[in-house]
């Protein structure tokens, strides 16, 4: 499947954060970076296992 936007300033310029897409941010340091950039319906259970592996 090609890209629908050749970037992510492209992306925010056509959906709404929050709605279409969202940022999650965690304010404590972490030895560990997990980045999910597939999450929602694009990849299925990228974002459940972002959840999960963030909880720890």
């Amino acid at each position: 499947m090609p890209d629908f936007y050749s970037n992510f300033q492209e992306l925010q310029l056509h959906e709404q954060e929050g709605q279409d897409y969202r940022i999650n941010l965690s304010r404590h340091w972490h030895q560990v970076l997990i980045i999910a950039p597939h999450g929602g319906k694009i990849e299925s259970y990228t974002s459940q296992i972002y959840e999960v592996d963030s909880s720890r």
